[in-house]
């Protein structure tokens, strides 16, 4: 599984098993993390509302070894 983050603020930009995006973001202001076996079970989402637009890059970030929630979520 490739994890895309943002540099700046560590957003969580992509996750896929396929290519990877960068959310139009220049590729210079991110990292592509390529973790083999990673799966959405590793991820504590409770109380993360997943039906708001762009949950993923406003609730959750890279911690460094794993995608974690953002407390407070970005606005």
């Amino acid at each position: 599984m490739k994890i895309v983050s943002k540099k700046s603020d560590s957003s969580i930009l992509c996750v896929t098993d396929g290519d990877v995006t960068y959310g139009g973001n220049p590729p210079e202001d991110c990292d592509v993390h390529d973790i083999p076996g990673w799966d959405w079970s590793l991820v504590d989402l409770s109380g993360v509302d997943k039906s708001a637009p762009f949950w993923v890059k406003k609730c959750l970030m890279w911690s460094g070894s794993n995608i974690v929630k953002r407390i407070p979520p970005l606005p």
